[in-house]
């Protein structure tokens, strides 16, 4: 999965203590021009769904060792974060038991 978020959240601190891990709110409607596309229909559109049905979507973001192990390092530290920051993360996602989005990310870009 690619997905486009905000490094923040309206509830819950978004950094895991000591794990480069972190919680991504959905992306401002301004940083995705996703509905821009030609012949979107937000209707039918899981994403824009999902959007109408809950104000603060969120996803886990998860960078794992070799081993599948989270990294017991800051993401802050590890990938030069910080609160407020949309990101651009890359990897395989996948829904817990909870429902929540994890995504156990290969690649990162910070957008400027």
């Amino acid at each position: 999965v690619v997905v486009v978020g905000r490094i923040e959240t309206s509830t819950i601190d978004p950094w895991a203590k000591d794990q480069a891990a972190f919680v991504l709110s959905e992306a401002p409607l301004d940083a995705t021009n996703h509905g821009d596309r030609p012949g979107h229909d937000a209707a039918n559109c899981p994403f824009c769904k999902r959007r109408a049905a809950k104000a603060d979507a969120t996803a886990l973001v998860q960078f794992r060792d070799d081993q599948g192990s989270v990294l017991p390092i800051d993401a802050r530290t590890l990938l030069g974060l910080r609160d407020n920051q949309v990101v651009v993360v890359r990897g395989q996602g996948q829904v817990n038991e909870q429902g929540v989005l994890v995504i156990s990310a290969t690649g990162l870009h910070v957008r400027k």
